[in-house]
């Protein structure tokens, strides 16, 4: 039997007592995909490891941007002489989707055949998920900062000290990525839950059977959505960029991006300043120079092969080749360095993005 993607597409739910069935709509399509944010929250602890986390871990992730703190060797009032530079990677779990098996939500075509959707079925579409993400709902929410995001309750540090920014003299700004735990705000969202929000496959009296799902297996449903939108789709890929490199579009990524938080360089400001003293000069002039000078004679006489006499008084200016001289002795030198001052200025800003829209 062929499936009709476009009609299996859509789950399914108990309609009333008797039993009857009806699609799911979007109120209920919503609850699931908020319900699988709190169950990662409730899965795993901070620091743990799940498909989509921000991490400093390279294991079955994808490197999604580096941060690198600059800062000068020297400390303030000296000169400036060397920078020293550390790069540090954040990276996203990308580990493979696994299949659900029975805890996977159900749908029905026209004719009224029941199916247990397949991965590709998941999410009724791509919109529902980048909502979710346009709300920063629970457990699928990362943000990167120096400072517990408002509302602070709804927060708590997933990865510390994912990024440090130092300046010289041992003042460091300590940079965490925080996920969202809970939503203060509440969701606003009108679905019917007298007979749950989806159904799954059961064995009842030895017989195959649709039986409400739990609100537990409701989340994993919709967490499987979820992973499989941003594998497919890129939904709820986060992105880290410098200033420099600027936004995810002017870099080719296509879609709509959200920030999420941002990381500062700082260095310390440098000055000129002269510093003046005295070394001895260690390579010795040696060679010959030429001198300008004008010699001016008695009067002469000269005798040729004429015997011819010349008698008067000459001027002459020329170049004359000296003997070597050496030289060697104390020189005043004036170097020109950069000084270390107290003042810091920002040298580059990291900003993480997230993917909401296709």
């Amino acid at each position: 039997m062929s499936r009709n993607v476009s009609v299996t597409s859509i789950p399914i739910r108990i309609k009333d007592a008797n039993g009857n069935l009806t699609r799911v709509y979007i109120g209920e399509l919503l609850h699931g995909l908020y319900l699988a944010g709190a169950k990662m929250v409730t899965d795993f602890s901070a620091g743990d490891r799940y498909n989509g986390a921000l991490l400093n871990n390279s294991t079955t992730s994808t490197a999604i941007g580096t941060f690198t703190d600059t800062v000068h060797a020297a400390s303030v009032g000296n000169a400036a002489t060397t920078i020293t530079q550390t790069d540090t990677t954040l990276y996203q779990l990308s580990d493979s989707i696994s299949a659900l098996g029975d805890d996977v939500g159900m749908s029905a075509d026209s004719d009224g055949n029941l199916y247990q959707q397949n991965v590709a079925e998941l999410t009724l579409s791509a919109g529902l998920a980048g909502f979710a993400h346009q709300q920063e709902w629970p457990g699928i929410t990362f943000k990167l900062g120096s400072t517990t995001p408002s509302p602070t309750a709804d927060y708590e540090v997933f990865e510390s000290n994912i990024f440090s920014d130092t300046v010289s003299g041992g003042t460091t700004t300590q940079y965490n990525i925080y996920r969202r735990i809970a939503y203060t705000p509440g969701i606003t969202i009108s679905y019917d839950d007298t007979y749950g929000g989806g159904v799954v496959k059961s064995t009842v009296d030895g017989k195959m059977a649709v039986v409400q799902a739990t609100e537990d297996q409701i989340a994993k449903h919709y967490t499987l959505g979820l992973l499989y939108q941003r594998v497919t789709n890129g939904l709820g890929n986060y992105l880290l960029l410098s200033s420099t490199d600027g936004t995810p579009s002017a870099n080719g990524y296509a879609g709509t991006w959200e920030t999420r938080g941002t990381a500062i360089d700082t260095r310390r400001d440098t000055d000129p300043a002269n510093f003046q003293g005295q070394r001895e000069d260690p390579n010795p002039f040696v060679g010959p120079r030429d001198i300008d000078a004008t010699f001016v004679g008695a009067e002469e006489q000269f005798t040729n092969a004429q015997s011819q006499k010349f008698a008067g008084t000459r001027d002459f200016v020329g170049q004359r080749e000296s003997a070597q001289q050496f030289f060697s002795g104390q020189r005043t030198l004036q170097v020109l360095h950069q000084e270390v001052l107290s003042a810091t200025s920002t040298i580059e800003t990291y900003t993480l993005y997230v993917k909401t829209v296709v």
